[in-house]
């Protein structure tokens, strides 16, 4: 399943290995019940609650809140994918600060609804010495673009003087910033999962 062909889609990477996430996401789970850590052969069938692939992630859960992670295959890291449309920003920030590299969402957006946004947020460290990057351009309900923190590696500057402010951030954008990071998001092997995955979840409540 290529997500890149889906009209919204927000994913994660992180250059941690799965086994420093495994070992983080652990912690989670020690520290509150709610949470489930699943070590196994997951694909995206076990993620997604929607059957519209168009727009595979819901904007609230009826089964809880779920992530897959998966060994990227373009690059060292790792991948995550959720199954709530905001890519479970807090789990992304949370971890950020429990791994030794940082941690990059991505939301792209074809633009065919009435909301649109394409973003992406890096957030990387611990308190005294956090580091966030946020760079988007949405419909609110008129188009606006936003930036905050210091300019990452990647980053082209100039797209962010655009006069039409849609073209400031864009999918095809983003897709290029992928490729600087070596996440070759069009292609079908980025998105293949194969051998041992973790799927986190989070309960809406404690079971009886």
């Amino acid at each position: 399943m290529n997500l890149y062909n889906c009209e919204e889609i927000k994913f994660s990477y992180t250059q941690s290995s799965i086994e420093e996430l495994r070992d983080a996401l652990q912690k989670k789970v020690d520290l509150d019940d709610l949470n489930q850590l699943n070590v196994g052969i997951f694909d995206f069938n076990a993620l997604f609650e929607s059957t519209d692939m168009r727009i595979p992630q819901v904007y609230r859960s009826k089964h809880g809140l779920k992530a897959l992670f998966f060994p990227c295959r373009t690059t060292q890291g790792t991948v995550m994918v959720s199954n709530i449309q905001d890519g479970w920003y807090t789990l992304c920030y949370q971890l950020s600060k429990l791994i030794s590299h940082g941690v990059y969402l991505f939301q792209l957006d074809e633009g065919r609804s009435a909301d649109i946004m394409n973003a992406f947020f890096y957030m990387e460290g611990k308190e005294s010495i956090y580091k966030e990057r946020v760079v988007y351009s949405m419909t609110d309900p008129r188009w606006k673009f936003y930036q905050k923190g210091d300019k990452l590696w990647f980053e082209n500057e100039h797209y962010y003087t655009n006069r039409v402010i849609r073209k400031r951030m864009n999918k095809e954008i983003l897709t290029e910033y992928c490729g600087q990071l070596n996440l070759d998001i069009k292609s079908d092997d980025f998105w293949s999962i194969n051998g041992e995955t973790i799927l986190f979840i989070r309960a809406h409540n404690r079971q009886a």
